[in-house]
Formats: C-alpha cells, sequence, structure tokens
C-alpha cells in the first residue's frame, strides 16, 4: 500500500510494536495476529483494535496530532493502515518502514 516499505524481521517486530505503543498510549503486544513476529519475516504488521473502544477516525487525527504525516496513513475498511519506521533491537530506527494494518473489530 505504501511504496517503499520493507519486510520487518522477526528481532525488530517486538521493539517496533512497543514503539507504536508508545506512540498511541495503546497495549499492543498482545494484539499482533496472524504471522506478526512468529515468521522469520513478515510483510507487515497485523493488529487488532477494538472498535467498541477506539474510532479510525479520531485514531487518525491522534496520530496527525502528534506529527505522523497524514500522507503515511490510509484509511480502508476495516483498518487504518500506516507507514511505521522500524525499531531494531536496540531502540534505534534502522531508516526502513514497515506497513502497519491497524485492524479495527468488535
Amino acid at each position: 500500500m505504501f511504496p517503499g516499505t520493507v519486510r520487518i524481521n522477526k528481532e525488530e517486530v517486538i521493539p517496533t510494536v512497543k514503539g507504536l505503543e508508545k506512540l498511541t498510549g495503546m497495549s499492543l503486544l498482545n494484539s499482533m495476529l496472524g504471522s506478526t513476529g512468529k515468521a522469520d519475516t513478515s510483510g507487515d504488521i497485523d493488529l487488532v483494535i477494538d472498535e467498541n473502544e477506539f474510532n479510525k477516525d479520531s485514531f487518525i487525527k491522534d496520530l496527525v496530532s502528534k506529527g505522523i504525516d497524514p500522507k503515511d496513513l490510509k484509511k480502508t475498511g476495516i483498518e487504518v493502515a500506516y507507514r511505521a519506521p522500524i525499531i531494531d533491537a536496540t531502540g534505534n530506527k534502522t531508516g526502513n518502514y514497515v506497513q502497519v494494518d491497524f485492524m479495527f473489530h468488535g
């Protein structure tokens, strides 16, 4: 969905999700879906969000208010996709980006 995103290595998933927790204020480590964090690499990070607690439009507005460029966010159907910086095991940004799908379900 976003040009220039790469596959994320397994060892980068948890640090990247922890970075997303800081950004969003949400607990996300137990929200990972599918092969996220299990396979050696993943094409994206899928996270489930309770749509009864969070609204997609408010979620996007909150991220933009925190400095996220609107071009790095896309709302489609049940999800908000985000072009997120990959964070390595030492807590540093790698310079690469991965697509994160925040999937809103009841």
